[in-house]
């Protein structure tokens, strides 16, 4: 079987080119059985999107910081943020996303970043000046592991910058988190409102 399991399709963003999964061979996958929960880190979401472009759009925050991004999927953000950066480490908990990532580096010869295998329960915390997360927030069982990692980051002086889409499930996600709150702002991509938080000094 292929590393990758899908076949790569080009995908344009924000003047970038990545490679996406099929899509229809990720749904097909599903449903066989082929992965026991559908696959999120396949596809590029609104919440990176509006990240992604907030990077470009705030390189000043960005130049000659060590970002890491957790739960990255594809990793778009962190692409976007290797322009400025000086090192970005991109990590997610799905050994098949963090292939895709690889696959990515290479083509987009992304020399300043690198790839990891880890979840928002793994330690110790990989130090980071900026660290990146993109609708991380849609499953209960992970609030209180994003959240501690959230505060971490904080409390060692880092900034951490947060996109959620508007989801019901995404106010309870948020409210713990809410004094640590350093910005708020609202955008849209793919046609969903995605709510942009900064926690730290910006």
């Amino acid at each position: 079987m292929d590393k990758l399991y899908y076949d790569p399709l080009p995908y344009e963003v924000l003047g970038i080119e990545i490679f996406i999964p099929d899509p229809l061979q990720v749904k097909d996958a599903y449903k066989r059985g082929d992965c026991r929960e559908f696959p999120y880190w396949s596809k590029v979401w609104a919440s990176s999107i509006v990240l992604a472009q907030w990077l470009d759009d705030h390189s000043e925050l960005i130049a000659g910081k060590r970002t890491f991004e957790v739960g990255a999927g594809l990793g778009l953000p962190s692409f976007i943020a290797s322009k400025y950066a000086s090192s970005v480490q991109i990590s997610d908990h799905i050994a098949l996303a963090v292939d895709w990532i690889d696959l990515n580096k290479s083509k987009l010869g992304a020399s300043t970043v690198s790839s990891i295998l880890f979840d928002w329960r793994s330690r110790p915390l990989p130090f980071a000046d900026l660290v990146l997360m993109s609708d991380v927030g849609y499953r209960e069982d992970d609030f209180s592991d994003v959240h501690n990692m959230i505060r971490q980051y904080v409390a060692r002086g880092g900034d951490v910058v947060l996109t959620v889409p508007a989801r019901r499930i995404s106010s309870g996600f948020i409210e713990p988190l809410e004094a640590l709150v350093h910005s708020r702002s609202k955008f849209s991509a793919l046609d969903t409102k995605v709510l942009l938080l900064t926690f730290g000094d910006h």
